[in-house]
């Protein structure tokens, strides 16, 4: 059974201020299962998800397919 946004709504508020924290970067996606951010280079990503893991949430780094922006996935 998947979540419900009721459900999560506290993991995505916690996950966004992490990224508000970090001044470049900025949430592109957000469903019931996963929150997709925004990152400009890949120092900046791997100090975002270092964040998200702190907070103990599993989350996957990936490069962008035609830029040189990152983007991590961070799984509740």
């Amino acid at each position: 059974m998947a979540a419900s946004h009721q459900m999560v709504a506290p993991d995505v508020e916690r996950i966004s201020q992490i990224v508000r924290n970090f001044v470049a970067s900025e949430v592109v996606e957000i469903t019931n299962k996963r929150m997709i951010m925004w990152c400009p280079d890949l120092h900046c990503a791997k100090q975002l998800a270092i964040r998200i893991r702190g907070n103990g949430y599993h989350y996957e780094v990936k490069p962008g397919n035609k830029s040189a922006a990152w983007y991590v996935q961070a799984f509740y």
